[in-house]
């Protein structure tokens, strides 16, 4: 393996851990994860005498990522297993659309706050670390805003599906 390409798996297996984006494989619980984005920015910090360092595209050293091209799907470099990051179900490499968008179309709930809110301001701005709907508030049921927009994976609608299936 080629001295770059370690560097780039360090890297992610690094922001992996840290942050959880993709987390442990469902299959197999590797850690060796990664979403399936076809292409990711680093910096080149290269010391050129005069010049600045600057941000650049790459693109991704999986064939997976790169024939799905999707950040909402994962994929296990140990085991090969793919799944949706979003709602935690196995994907079919074949046809990568989850099933949920199906069901997340007819819910008739939407990813945008009401502007009534008491978090809203909070949430776009990007200062909460965590779902509002699910620690201060007293109207979830019949709110417009999805309450599952973080954790798909605990929708009632998804749950029902998948015990169906």
């Amino acid at each position: 393996m080629s001295e770059d390409l370690n560097d780039t798996l360090a890297r992610d297996y690094f922001i992996n851990q840290v942050f959880g984006l993709v987390g442990p494989c469902p299959r197999c619980n590797s850690t060796n994860t990664h979403d399936c984005e076809a292409s990711h920015f680093i910096l080149d910090d290269m010391e050129i005498p005069g010049f600045e360092p600057k941000i650049i595209k790459m693109g991704s050293d999986c064939p997976i990522a790169k024939e799905v091209d999707d950040i909402t799907i994962g994929h296990c470099d140990d085991c090969g297993y793919i799944w949706c990051l979003l709602c935690r179900r196995e994907i079919d490499i074949d046809h990568p659309a989850c099933f949920h968008w199906a069901i997340c179309g007819d819910c008739g709930r939407t990813d945008e706050y009401p502007n009534d809110c008491p978090s809203k301001d909070e949430v776009e701005a990007g200062e909460l670390l965590v779902n509002p709907c699910w620690c201060e508030c007293s109207r979830i049921e019949e709110c417009s805003h999805c309450p599952y927009e973080w954790e798909l994976y605990m929708c009632p609608r998804i749950q029902d599906y998948e015990e169906a299936s």
